[in-house]
């Protein structure tokens, strides 16, 4: 009668493959048992909603808005049937095939955008306030401005000093959008000056 030898080496291993096999099962297990599905992920959520309080709160800090009301009373803009939208998420306004790219950009504002009559968007305003500075501040402006830019879209920083004086503070932005002196009066020719000088 032949006996079965195994030393200390095997049956660890053997208890090792034993318990990773029994804690695998179990773990999958449980990933199974966790993943909810959409609806139940949404009742989940609209449970949270339920509990917690909110109140409202301003979109754009009061130097912010100051800026914003310049631009969009601009006369020249209004005349050129361009339209300013305030943060404006990056992920609607830009797409691309390459997943982490998009997704590096994704979840991303840009404090102001000029929008053409068709409603594409022509030029990204970041405003640098007071209190925008920190750490990260250069890279993250940096990502958007890159991304912005790939696609055609113009970028302009503005500055609390810009604001001190709207006219000069109107002459940048015009100047981005391609306007020398006055707007151009056909659209497409002011979209594609726009893509020209950013591309």
């Amino acid at each position: 009668m032949q006996y079965l030898v195994i030393d200390n080496q095997s049956i660890a291993m053997l208890l090792t493959a034993a318990i990773t096999f029994t804690i695998g099962t179990f773990a999958g297990f449980q990933i199974a048992r966790l993943r909810l599905s959409e609806v139940e992920f949404c009742r989940m959520q609209l449970r949270r909603v339920f509990r917690a309080p909110f109140q409202k709160q301003k979109l754009m800090n009061f130097s912010e808005f100051q800026v914003f009301r310049i631009i969009e009373q601009d006369v020249a803009i209004r005349r050129a049937g361009l339209r300013l939208v305030a943060q404006a998420p990056l992920g609607e306004i830009l797409k691309s095939q390459h997943k982490n790219g998009f997704r590096a950009v994704n979840g991303k504002r840009i404090d102001m955008l000029i929008l053409d009559r068709a409603g594409w968007p022509l030029l990204a305003i970041e405003y640098q306030g007071e209190g925008h500075y920190d750490d990260t501040s250069d890279l993250r402006d940096a990502i958007k401005k890159t991304a912005l830019t790939k696609a055609g879209i113009g970028y302009l920083e503005l500055f609390p000093k810009d604001k001190s004086d709207p006219g000069l503070l109107l002459s940048r932005v015009h100047a981005k959008l391609g306007w020398e002196a006055q707007p151009r009066n056909n659209v497409h020719d002011l979209q594609n000056h726009i893509r020209a000088v950013h591309s």
